[in-house]
């Protein structure tokens, strides 16, 4: 990244740097009238050597070793009136938390415990760090409000480190007692300040992208997806891993249809003008080189100079589609089993109807049959004086329940299931071996009544020919 994407400020060092470099040609020219130029000349190379030094320690990987570089650049120009000892603060987390001391060099071990930690306005670094104003002091005054055992007389210069309105640190250095604050070393001071606030803000904007880098690679390294971007003309300019593999190779430069679908020219699904209009684009497609289905998401990306590039994102939806696909076949023959279990209980329905109604129907025959064939039996059983009658009614009220039960058996009713109630009771009542005149008696009808059910009886049993035996057929069919 360029010095001038990191640094806005950059403009006030040069300016610094331009306005020190004017002054020295206007000082030169004077001392050479004084006789002094040399001595002039050498202060100015000074400066600007250690200046140049300063940005140019701006790529050490330590912080601290960047600070520690700059202390010992300020406290080494010989005819500045520095002692050689001093600090230099950071700013920790925000600027209400105050300074930390991070770099030293000549402080004793008792000043270096009371000064670790300054809180903002708080002696001289605190107030520079607090006012973002150059603190200096020729001796010790009310605002030393930090003092150690053993601190003898001195004075200080207190510069803040100043960047985009923030307060990054503060530059601490030791003048002698008495010492009168001299303007080319606080230019020098704001200088080195300045030069250091480029260099700590490139140095963490540095190593905040080195960061942002390294969670985006193990982002990428842990995308189980396919990932590229690509310019306005098709150009590949990233690739992921695991596109890589299934390429087989790192094709950024090249042509995304050809390494992406192996054609020779722009896909006719290709959406790239509506992305780099802004839109988003998604859809599902099958890849007939390995029959599998793939979910696309293209989606504009935006890069600072202004240009948009497309980028790819691909998810393999194979295993995803065949769970949809078995989940709809699932559901389709739960619908079908579902219809055949609404069919089968509406005819379950209706032959739990059919059976209801014969129930009833069965009922209502029973009853009937029970008071036509044995209540009036039991009243003239009742009633009667002759042994021999009642005996006549026994045999016919046990006939007439047998005609009653057979209504309840398979085997009674299937043969006789085209007869009358009459004439079931009249071949029962052969079944016992009655003759014609004594059923006709028992049932109070005419011989001719008997003889003509008999014909009937011998029609619908299909007993074809007179010489068969009504009763032998009944006895067999009847147990």
């Amino acid at each position: 990244m360029s010095e001038e994407n990191i640094c806005p400020d950059a403009e006030k060092l040069d300016g610094t740097l331009a306005e020190m470099g004017g002054r020295r040609s206007e000082s030169a020219t004077s001392i050479t009238h004084a006789g002094d130029n040399g001595q002039e000349i050498g202060r100015a190379i000074d400066i600007h050597s250690a200046l140049c030094s300063m940005l140019q320690c701006s790529h050490e990987d330590s912080i601290n070793n960047i600070l520690t570089h700059a202390l010992q650049l300020i406290l080494s120009i010989p005819w500045l009136a520095f002692e050689s000892r001093g600090s230099i603060f950071l700013s920790e987390g925000n600027d209400s938390k105050g300074l930390v001391m991070k770099v030293q060099a000549g402080l004793p071990e008792a000043l270096r415990k009371h000064c670790r930690h300054v809180p903002p306005g708080t002696c001289l670094c605190g107030r520079a760090a607090l006012t973002q104003k150059t603190q200096f002091a020729a001796c010790l005054d009310e605002r030393h409000e930090i003092e150690h055992e053993g601190m003898g007389p001195h004075g200080h210069y207190c510069v803040p480190i100043v960047y985009g309105g923030k307060t990054l640190g503060v530059i601490n250095v030791y003048v002698r007692d008495g010492h009168l604050r001299d303007k080319r070393e606080v230019e020098f001071l704001n200088a080195m300040a300045n030069a250091l606030a480029w260099t700590i803000e490139y140095q963490r904007t540095r190593t905040t992208l080195h960061e942002k880098e390294s969670r985006l690679s193990k982002i990428m390294a842990g995308f189980e997806g396919f990932y590229y971007v690509s310019s306005d003309d098709y150009i590949i300019e990233f690739m992921n891993g695991k596109l890589i593999e299934r390429t087989g190779h790192d094709a950024t430069g090249e042509v995304c249809y050809k390494i992406m679908h192996r054609r020779n020219a722009p896909c006719p699904w290709c959406e790239k003008d509506r992305v780099l209009k802004g839109e988003t684009t998604r859809w599902e497609m099958q890849d007939p080189r390995d029959n599998r289905w793939y979910y696309v998401v293209n989606a504009p990306l935006r890069w600072q100079t202004g240009s948009v590039a497309r980028q790819s994102v691909i998810l393999d939806i194979s295993e995803i589609r065949q769970v949809e696909e078995a989940l709809l076949e699932s559901e389709r023959l739960q619908r079908a089993r579902t219809q055949e279990l609404m069919e089968s209980n509406a005819a379950l329905k209706e032959l739990m109807k059919q059976i209801e109604q014969e129930r009833k129907a069965f009922e209502g025959r029973v009853l009937s049959d029970f008071r036509k064939l044995i209540l009036p039996y039991i009243g003239k059983i009742r009633n009667s004086d002759k042994e021999a009658d009642a005996a006549i009614y026994l045999d016919t009220l046990e006939l007439n329940l047998k005609t009653v039960i057979s209504s309840f058996s398979p085997e009674l009713s299937l043969g006789f299931a085209d007869l009358t109630q009459k004439e079931k009771q009249i071949a029962n009542l052969i079944n016992e071996g009655k003759g014609s005149a004594e059923i006709a008696k028992i049932l109070n009808m005419s011989r001719e009544t008997i003889k003509s059910h008999r014909q009937n009886i011998r029609r619908k049993l299909g007993i074809k020919g007179g010489k068969a035996n009504l009763k032998s057929f009944i006895a067999l069919h009847i147990k």
